[in-house]
């Protein structure tokens, strides 16, 4: 049976936005890039959800490292650092994917993160992350805040962003300048930052929310309308695409023969902002019921809390009223 590069199990309502942001954008990099070649890659970071593969289809080879895994570990992964992978050996893999991970490394370890992606690639290596950009810092303060203001605590990860600092795109520009000799590279951006804002708070009301199972109808309406298009002046999460062969093709042959500037403002494409339109309006209704959820539950534990106190104060007045008196 001849591999292809399909989607497994990978049904548009069954991945978060956020994973679908990641991933679908690198299947149509890889795809684009590689066509129909059966390739060996390595993802960096990747916990323990494998997306990747689901994403690429069996013509990927997929190895996937990271620092730590909380079971045991399979045999298509590798626990190491990627700051350093002496156990790798340089150009082992047709290409390297590092998803999210680079703003989590401390800053002076990031040259030496990229140093090693680029040695033990082959040809490509997709870096994705969020930059520094003050509308995106402060969305993220914003969300933190939202998470912490429903569940209590920090959310892991942004808080992270907040004690490391998000990276600065000129910085790894400098350090891919520096390997000039080595690679080339091109960046653009995806993820519109008001849209992911709004998403991103739409999956913290629903955490631990039992009546939450609109949440994947909301993510699939995502995935299928609004990811192909999901450019902006500010956008959530930069690609780099760095190559140690020749860029033989611009990024914009990405995007259905239109570059990225060109679908920022393409004001009179009407499909695309009937599409936008529709989504906003779902996803402002979506939210909506969610705080309606999360205050009826919240109203409900109230006032489980409130009856547990007056049955309480109730048995201690019994008590109280059948205990003797001393005279």
């Amino acid at each position: 049976m001849e591999k292809s590069f399909n989607e497994k199990n990978t049904e548009s309502n069954l991945v978060a936005f956020d994973q679908y942001q990641r991933y679908g954008m690198t299947k149509k990099i890889v795809k684009h890039f590689f066509g129909s070649k059966e390739l060996k890659v390595l993802e960096i970071g990747a916990n323990s959800h494998q997306n990747l593969e689901r994403f690429l289809g069996d013509k990927a080879d997929v190895t996937y490292l990271d620092k730590f895994f909380d079971r045991p570990i399979r045999e298509n992964e590798v626990q190491a650092d990627a700051c350093n992978m002496p156990n790798i050996s340089s150009d082992a893999y047709d290409c390297v994917v590092a998803l999210d991970v680079f703003e989590h490394i401390h800053e002076s370890q990031r040259n030496k993160f990229v140093e090693e992606l680029v040695r033990v690639s082959k040809d490509k290596i997709i870096i994705a992350a969020p930059f520094y950009d003050p509308k995106i810092l402060a969305a993220e303060l914003r969300a933190n805040e939202y998470f912490k203001s429903i569940h209590g605590q920090d959310y892991p990860w942004l808080k992270e962003h907040i004690e490391l600092g998000l990276p600065r795109k000129e910085s790894l520009q400098s350090c891919l300048d520096k390997l000039r000799a080595t690679c080339t590279y091109d960046s653009f951006g995806h993820g519109e930052i008001n849209v992911w804002e709004m998403m991103i708070k739409l999956h913290f009301y629903a955490c631990g929310l039992e009546s939450a199972s609109y949440l994947k109808l909301v993510d699939g309406y995502y995935n299928k309308n609004i990811f192909e298009t999901d450019f902006g002046d500010t956008t959530y999460r930069e690609f780099f695409i760095i190559s140690k062969s020749r860029l033989k093709s611009k990024i914009k042959s990405l995007f259905s023969n239109h570059s990225v500037k060109e679908f920022i403002y393409l004001k009179s494409d009407i499909e695309k902002e009937k599409t936008t339109r529709q989504a906003f309006e779902l996803l402002c209704t979506q939210v909506k019921d969610a705080q309606g959820i999360f205050e009826l539950k919240r109203k409900e534990a109230l006032l489980e809390r409130f009856m547990l106190q007056s049955e309480k104060k109730l048995e201690n007045r019994v008590e109280l009223e059948n205990t003797p008196k001393e005279h």
